[in-house]
């Protein structure tokens, strides 16, 4: 069916690149990263290689915002966001993933939920490097750099960063920070443009939930501030 394509490319593409760098497993850090840049790019190229979050941003929600938020409920999550946006509840491997063409012309977020350990659960070979729960996993996501691999493990997340991450335009300024506020912390990557504004939000509660935001701001809307009251508004429909 049409619907797997990107699933199943996303996999393979995963699957290859971990076999091939499998082969490298003795070979120095200077080869690793002359294959990744081979095969994805260099910092230059493709920028969120070599970004890293710069500050912790503690933001003040505004309550009056949030409130002239409209509400939208999915089958797992609950969000309020600004009129005239597209909401999309996601999976991890969906289409907004690609880089290429999208289906929307407008504002939109994209919106979706992994539970408690997904990660360790979806690789479990990680666990022998501490990598023990949804936040470890992010948390060494976000701070993966192409210029400091030092072994297989580094690459693996500088790889896996580079598919995780969502098309963020032309990324001349992108920007990587670490925001905490109520009972969520996290990180966004946020790249202004004349013609969009892009914000890739990855929020973790304490209850180990991971939520990812992506929003396309065409409108020009939203700031840091206004993009962390909507993410304040993220929850479960029904939690346990």
């Amino acid at each position: 069916m049409k619907d797997n394509k990107p699933s199943k490319k996303l996999d393979i593409f995963l699957l290859l690149l971990l076999a091939i760098l499998c082969a490298f497993k003795f070979s120095g850090p200077a080869l690793l990263r002359a294959y990744i840049q081979a095969g994805i790019g260099d910092c230059l190229k493709s920028p969120i290689l070599c970004t890293v979050p710069g500050k912790i941003f503690k933001p003040s929600l505004n309550r009056e915002y949030t409130l002239s938020l409209i509400p939208y409920d999915f089958p797992e999550i609950k969000i309020s966001v600004p009129k005239g946006y597209t909401v999309v509840n996601e999976t991890i491997k969906k289409i907004y993933y690609k880089k290429k063409k999208r289906p929307f012309d407008s504002d939109v977020m994209f919106v979706l939920r992994q539970k408690p350990n997904f990660f360790p659960g979806l690789f479990p070979q990680l666990k022998n490097q501490g990598i023990n729960d949804n936040a470890a996993f992010i948390d060494r996501l976000m701070y993966a750099n192409l210029k400091n691999i030092r072994d297989l493990t580094d690459a693996f997340f500088v790889i896996t960063k580079s598919i995780f991450t969502p098309n963020l335009g032309e990324c001349q300024k992108l920007t990587m920070i670490k925001v905490t506020f109520n009972n969520m912390y996290g990180y966004i990557t946020y790249s202004p443009g004349e013609k969009c504004n892009f914000f890739d939000c990855n929020i973790l509660t304490d209850s180990g939930n991971l939520f990812k935001v992506y929003i396309r701001d065409k409108s020009g809307r939203l700031d840091l501030e206004k993009v962390c009251s909507i993410l304040s508004t993220v929850s479960l429909k029904n939690p346990s």
